[in-house]
């Protein structure tokens, strides 16, 4: 998988476009980024997805939900070890 997207925000809103290469497929994203919280909708012809990403201190989470596709859910957490 290759994806790549342009996003803008404005204040809290995010705006943009995704694209991924592999399978041909891309659409809109939106949401809102505050606080270390990003939450958005990334949605497709073929997809829709929801995406959740949660930062603070030494630690991200990302979590994507898209009900009904192949791959319905992803949950990555990273830790970032002190020195």
């Amino acid at each position: 998988m290759s994806l790549s997207a342009n996003i803008e925000q404005n204040e809290t809103q995010l705006s943009g476009n995704w694209f991924e290469s592999e399978y041909r497929q891309g659409g809109k994203i939106s949401g809102t980024n505050s606080d270390g919280l990003i939450e958005a909708r990334i949605e497709g012809e073929t997809v829709a997805a929801l995406v959740t990403i949660r930062t603070k201190g030494d630690h991200q989470s990302f979590v994507m939900e898209a009900p009904g596709s192949w791959l319905s859910q992803v949950t990555i957490e990273l830790n970032k070890d002190a020195k």
